[in-house]
């Protein structure tokens, strides 16, 4: 295995033993209130369209001054950098510029359209873990595989609180939760999250939307009211829809154009971490717990003995 992680290749035996561990059975659905969305993603169904909602969201916000004003208040470092997507610039360049936290207060601090929108689509997470970003309904135990694959990647073999290097701690890209701001007009191309994640954008008027794993989607803010919008992102990872992300993942490293970040140097680290998880599951009699039963599934002809190449 070891000499596999050297070369940079990804066997697609692992997947199939992965798909022959879990089963899954899906059905297409969507909801509109939380406690509906909460009963569908708590269980083990597989999702196949969006889920939209409202009233989903942890965090509070004061009525003194806008959402966003608030947000961008809570970065203490303005002189720190960010990318940001401007509309203005050539298709055929880089369709990003860096700029300081300082700008991005001075231009989100009236709320209007500057004719030439900015897209902030990689915003680190100023807001406290002790009331997190993730909207309610995806708060159970179905839906924490993602935090769980960090836990054990970031100490493995180590059940006390988290002691990390801050080096190590930065290699794991944080895909939990970040800000999204975004002036008007601006446009989110058409594309597939990498790793097979589902995500969610939830909004600071408390709409939320979750999207499946492999869904092709992209985000536009109308120009036509002139506001600022803030959204608060993230992927999530369900224990009982491992089959289909097994599936997915295998798709995205054999094709791996459509997805917004390359996947192929770090899919062995998800699929090792997760493989370890299925089979301790397994051993305790809790494969159920991954949407799985013993002795159940096939091995897919096109998956087994398969490798990919890291570009």
């Amino acid at each position: 295995m070891l000499s596999l992680m050297l070369t940079g290749r990804v066997p697609y035996c692992l997947l199939a033993e992965l798909l022959w561990l879990v089963g899954g059975r899906g059905i297409s659905k969507t909801a509109q209130q939380g406690a509906q969305a909460s009963r569908i993603l708590s269980s083990h169904s597989t999702i196949k369209v969006p889920i939209f909602g409202l009233g989903q969201q942890n965090s509070t916000w004061s009525a003194q001054s806008r959402p966003i004003s608030q947000l961008l208040a809570k970065y203490s470092t303005l002189d720190d950098a960010v990318d940001i997507n401007i509309a203005s610039l050539p298709r055929t360049h880089v369709s990003y510029s860096r700029k300081t936290i300082r700008e991005v207060q001075s231009r989100f601090k009236e709320n209007k359209d500057h004719g030439n929108g900015w897209n902030i689509l990689d915003l680190k997470n100023p807001l406290p873990d002790t009331y997190g970003i993730c909207p309610r309904f995806l708060q159970n135990s179905n839906c924490d595989l993602l935090n769980r694959i960090k836990t054990a990647v970031l100490n493995p073999g180590w059940a006390g609180r988290i002691i990390t290097k801050s080096k190590q701690k930065n290699e794991f890209r944080e895909v939990e939760g970040w800000i999204l701001l975004a002036e008007p007009g601006t446009y989110t191309g058409p594309h597939i999250d990498a790793y097979a994640t589902e995500t969610f954008i939830n909004c600071n008027k408390e709409e939320f939307g979750i999207f499946p794993a492999g869904f092709v989607y992209f985000v536009l803010r109308l120009s036509s009211n002139s506001r600022q919008t803030m959204g608060i992102r993230g992927h999530i990872l369900r224990c009982s829809a491992i089959a289909q992300w097994a599936k997915i993942l295998a798709l995205q490293l054999e094709y791996p154009n459509p997805t917004n970040k390359k996947v192929a140097k770090t899919a062995l680290t998800y699929l090792l971490t997760v493989l370890c998880l299925v089979r301790e599951a397994g051993a305790q009699g809790r494969l159920e717990e991954f949407g799985g039963e013993k002795k159940r599934g096939r091995v897919s002809t096109e998956c087994a003995g398969m490798f990919v190449e890291v570009p």
